[in-house]
């Protein structure tokens, strides 16, 4: 069989597994209170875990909240969640005072479960000018070498 022969049932039986997916996401959608993308449930967490007070919107630029307890108590964060640790980190030029990192397990994949193997907090890193010196390519991502770029995992009372 080809390709074409076989693009009537390949796109039966996606369809069907894109109802159930959309089936499986819409309770969570509904317990978080937006979307069901990781990025949104990574957010939701964290601000479960590190007591983050999150903005209304999730589309607010240069951070998703502020932190609520401890010594970091009024500081920005910026919150993002990747199915997989490969060492880029998407950064904005607006003002923050954190990023925190949620990631699963290291490595490149074609399937991408979504599950948490690492979570760091990482100063300030919003300000692309600070990175030039790290000789990475700055369009909307850098990249983090683990050799040159100390990255502390972060339990929640450590934070």
């Amino acid at each position: 069989m080809t390709a074409v022969s076989q693009a009537p049932d390949s796109l039966d039986e996606l369809a069907k597994l894109v109802r159930e997916k959309n089936k499986a996401d819409l309770p969570i959608a509904q317990l978080i209170g937006r979307p069901c993308l990781p990025g949104n449930i990574g957010a939701y967490m964290a601000a479960l875990v590190f007591g983050i007070q999150l903005r209304d919107s999730g589309a607010h630029p240069g951070y998703d909240g502020l932190f609520q307890e401890g010594d970091l108590a009024g500081k920005t964060v910026n919150i993002k969640t990747y199915s997989r640790q490969e060492y880029v980190l998407d950064i904005s030029p607006h003002p923050c005072d954190y990023d925190l990192v949620i990631a699963g397990p290291p490595g490149q994949a074609r399937v991408r479960p979504w599950f948490i193997d690492a979570v760091y907090l990482l100063p300030a890193l919003s300000a692309p000018y600070r990175l030039t010196d790290r000789q990475c390519h700055l369009l909307s991502q850098f990249c983090v070498r683990p050799s040159r770029t100390r990255l502390r995992k972060s339990a929640p009372d450590q934070v």
